[in-house]
């Protein structure tokens, strides 16, 4: 009986590791993906990465950061447009925000 109990606690515990990691591994493709899109100035491709990753990981700082990056790189193309600088602070902003609502949800989530 010990035996049984063991291995269906192991076994649960791989299968929740397998699960984490899927997660993880989800996460970390779309921002890889994300990223290159943007050095291949594909902002709107870039974009859409991101507003996924949103929705996907909705307590996840990452798709309003990088939608953030998008902005900055759009200014470093061109750095004598101000266009784009006002909805960067915007952008900042929203990050800051939302992670300010994290830390109230929980002051220990790094």
């Amino acid at each position: 009986m010990k035996f049984t109990m063991k291995l269906y606690l192991l076994l649960l515990l791989f299968v929740n590791s397998a699960l984490i990691n899927a997660e993880e591994t989800r996460l970390d493709s779309l921002i890889y993906d994300g990223i290159q899109k943007i050095y291949n100035i594909k902002f709107e491709e870039s974009d859409k990465k991101y507003k996924l990753m949103e929705t996907e990981f909705p307590k996840h700082t990452a798709g309003k950061f990088f939608q953030a990056m998008i902005v900055w790189w759009k200014i470093m193309l061109d750095q004598n447009n101000e266009m784009y600088d006002e909805l960067f602070e915007d952008k900042l902003e929203e990050v800051i925000d939302f992670c300010d609502d994290l830390l109230d949800e929980n002051d220990e989530n790094v």
